[in-house]
């Protein structure tokens, strides 16, 4: 994995790569996309791309990752080289905060669970650590229906980890067939554990 770590000299960011298990603790920026603004991997490494909107986003990170005591900080658009499919797959999540777009704390997962309920429908008792797995397929998928996206599949990706499931991310199939896909896992997932079960059932009689 790539993480990112802000210059002392001269400003600017550089990217140093890690193996998985020896990655030391970072902080993860969680943000939405704008289309045509974000700092992407190869503008990083050439040093450009700080006319864009996106790279405020990455400045306030390492800010903040440093005020937190941390050194490093992963930013998704320019610590993925998108253009390698099975990097993207692969990559593509922690305690959870919020912060305004100038940078400015709102709060956490917690401290805002109630404006979070409204927002996107989720229950408290889920944003408060409930097991997923004992809400229903079909009230864990509407969690994600008012949500909007940059690219039409991530209403379909963002469902994965709530899911715990896992798929190769193929931008361009639409999303109708990357749903289709999603169905078919889960119902594989649901079938590997009723298997689990009457095998340890099969162990009583």
């Amino acid at each position: 994995m790539r993480l990112l770590k802000s210059r002392s000299a001269g400003g600017g960011f550089e990217l140093i790569s890690f193996s998985d298990d020896l990655a030391p603790p970072y902080a993860i920026l969680s943000h939405t996309w704008t289309d045509g603004q974000e700092v992407t991997y190869n503008e990083l490494l050439a040093g450009a791309g700080a006319d864009k909107r996106g790279y405020a986003k990455i400045r306030f990170c390492g800010e903040q990752a440093a005020a937190d005591g941390l050194e490093y900080f992963w930013v998704d658009t320019c610590c993925i080289d998108k253009s390698k499919s099975d990097e993207l797959s692969t990559a593509i999540n922690s305690i959870v905060e919020f912060f305004s777009q100038d940078g400015k704390r709102l709060g956490s997962r917690i401290s805002l669970e109630q404006e979070i309920h409204s927002i996107t429908s989720i229950p408290i008792n889920a944003l408060r650590g409930q097991k997923l797995t004992e809400f229903s397929v079909e009230e864990r998928t509407g969690w994600a229906a008012k949500r909007t996206t940059t690219v039409a599949e991530d209403r379909v990706y963002c469902l994965l980890g709530i899911f715990g499931v896992f798929l190769p991310l193929i931008y361009g199939e639409g999303e109708e067939y990357a749903t289709l896909r999603l169905k078919e896992e889960i119902q594989k997932r649901q079938q590997r554990r009723e298997n689990v079960v009457v095998q340890d059932l099969s162990g009583v009689y």
